[in-house]
């Protein structure tokens, strides 16, 4: 079942057709949400601030309204769900029977001062199943001429976003391209290149180059040998594994990151990868759980 939220703003209409297209590809069910998230009691009375009654038949109108959009766009199996909670706290309930939960969020250059949008971030952050955040204005979908892309770092997240983003491409009839980051560890200068010495004097950048190569190359044949209909590509490239991505993925249809990497601390919700990657990147992102 792939799960979206919907209230008639831009964002939430781009996000309800990534979702309609995207249960079409898997013939899934899709679920569209509408949360009445109605002011607490007022005391002394039993009752709350605003009527719930306009707020429940404007919400009724908004789900019908997405249901038909979602039915127009080739959608088989359509359930709609009034929720009394808040938008973030309904999606990440549904999560966990959940395919994918996706989510609308602010235009690319606002993102960086609304940290996603509240409802975004917090569905990103909590919820049970991989997550997809779309942007409003971004038309481009999967398919030949728009690739999946995602990162990989050997960790066990990133494992598992190759395997949703081959599935993904496959789906769809796209390309899968990897994309592998390598730079020598500082802290503070103390690990820095200066530290190391020059690099040709101990190989040190070498070494990392080398390791990164094998082991995304070991990553893409092991995807190509398990989807041998799907074209996959891959790059290691020096510098922040963030940027790179996000640089990779530019014209791509999606870019899909694990939620934590190695540098991951066991206690985050999400790594530093991926939250910069929801930030920056200009096109839908996927997060694996």
């Amino acid at each position: 079942m792939i799960v979206t939220g919907y209230d008639g703003s831009e964002a939430s209409r781009a996000a309800l057709v990534w979702a309609a297209r995207e249960a079409c590809r898997r013939d899934s069910q899709l679920r569209i949400l509408h949360a009445i998230n109605v002011p607490a009691l007022v005391p002394g009375t039993g009752r709350s601030s605003i009527a719930a009654e306009p707020l429940e038949d404007a919400g009724e109108q908004l789900l019908a309204e997405g249901e038909e959009l979602a039915r127009g766009i080739g959608v088989g199996s359509v359930t709609t769900r009034l929720c009394h909670a808040t938008p973030a706290s309904a999606l990440v309930a549904e999560s966990r029977s959940a395919e994918v939960v996706v989510v609308g969020s602010r235009g690319h250059g606002q993102l960086r001062a609304g940290l996603l949008g509240s409802v975004a971030y917090a569905v990103t952050a909590h919820a049970s199943s991989h997550v997809v955040v779309v942007r409003p204005g971004h038309d481009a979908v999967v398919d030949a001429s728009h690739p999946v892309v995602v990162g990989a770092d050997g960790s066990e997240h990133a494992a598992r976003a190759v395997d949703a983003a081959a599935e993904v491409a496959e789906r769809a009839g796209a390309s899968l391209h990897i994309v592998g980051a390598w730079q020598v560890p500082t802290s503070q200068g103390q690990f820095s290149a200066g530290f190391w010495g020059p690099p040709d004097s101990v190989g040190v950048d070498t070494t990392l180059e080398e390791a990164a190569r094998a082991g995304i190359e070991q990553i893409r044949a092991r995807t190509a040998a398990r989807h041998p209909q799907l074209e996959v590509t891959a790059e290691v490239v020096e510098g922040a594994a963030a940027a790179l991505v996000c640089q990779a993925g530019e014209h791509a249809g999606l870019l899909v990151v694990g939620s934590r990497g190695r540098a991951g601390f066991a206690g985050l919700l999400l790594g530093s990868v991926s939250h910069r990657v929801l930030h920056d990147a200009a096109v839908p992102v996927m997060v694996v759980r």
